[in-house]
């Protein structure tokens, strides 16, 4: 399964690499006009480290959500959960509308202890999608160490039917 990030995330570390360029850019501009010309390259040399500033964690952030959701995918257990809700989340907007979140649950048999696990921010509703494919179960890959560190693949809502 190929593994892909969330638009937001994706946007987060393209921005923060950017950034981060830039930053690259200006702060060694800065420093060689600061020690040539007495405090000229102050204001270059201030901005280089601003943007490094966000630009550098920025792409950190996206490089170790990504690995982390490879290992989930790669080394985890997958197990299909019960869909059991479709919601919009009202506390954030994203392009002037209310994103959509998929609630799936599914009980560990030799537990017996029940796991929730939500998707990420969808943009569409995705009752069409599960309703014309007849899906009532998604997958979703786990740390069984730690069964709160999982990835919920919406993926058989957006796949050609005839790959299923």
């Amino acid at each position: 399964m190929r593994v892909r990030l969330s638009p937001i995330i994706f946007a987060f570390g393209l921005v923060g690499a950017i950034l981060g360029a830039i930053g690259a850019v200006f702060l060694p501009v800065g420093l060689v006009l600061l020690l040539n010309s007495f405090g000229a390259g102050m204001p270059l040399l201030v901005i280089g480290i601003a943007f490094l500033a966000f630009g550098v964690p920025a792409v950190t952030i996206a490089v170790l959500r990504h690995r982390r959701l490879k290992r989930i995918v790669s080394l985890g257990n997958v197990i299909e959960a019960q869909i059991v809700n479709v919601r919009q989340s009202r506390h954030v907007m994203i392009n002037d509308s209310y994103p959509w979140q998929i609630v799936c649950y599914w009980q560990n048999p030799d537990t017996f202890q029940t796991h929730e696990f939500v998707s990420g921010f969808l943009n569409d509703d995705p009752h069409p999608a599960l309703m014309w494919r007849g899906l009532t179960t998604l997958p979703v890959y786990f740390d069984p160490a730690n069964p709160k560190d999982y990835h919920l693949d919406v993926s058989p809502l957006t796949e050609p039917q005839s790959l299923r």
